[in-house]
């Protein structure tokens, strides 16, 4: 690895700790990908995500979450098997549950 790949890896080890940093405050980040950016916040912050609704102006439009799998996702959400279909697809569309 020569010296600005190491340069560029140390910079984004460094911005993940900042926005995990951040996150933990209590902060919302913009997290750059591929279709564009997306906002982060904790879920579980009532101030921050009051913030967030008066910022993105969705008082009450609910807000897309992301889960790192099912495990997780099942504990705040139902999945049903066709759900669970859909999100483990080639195609993994948005799915809406309750």
């Amino acid at each position: 690895m020569d010296r600005r790949q190491w340069a560029a890896q140390e910079r984004d080890a460094a911005a993940l700790r900042r926005g995990r940093l951040e996150l933990a405050r209590g902060g919302i980040i913009a997290v750059r990908g591929i279709g564009g950016f997306l906002l982060a916040a904790d879920p579980f912050n009532r101030d921050t995500v009051r913030l967030l609704r008066e910022r993105k102006n969705r008082p009450h439009k609910p807000f897309a979450v992301m889960a790192s799998d099912l495990e997780t996702l099942a504990r705040y959400c139902v999945v049903t098997p066709e759900a669970e279909e859909l999100l483990l697809s080639a195609e993994s569309p948005i799915v809406i549950l309750v």
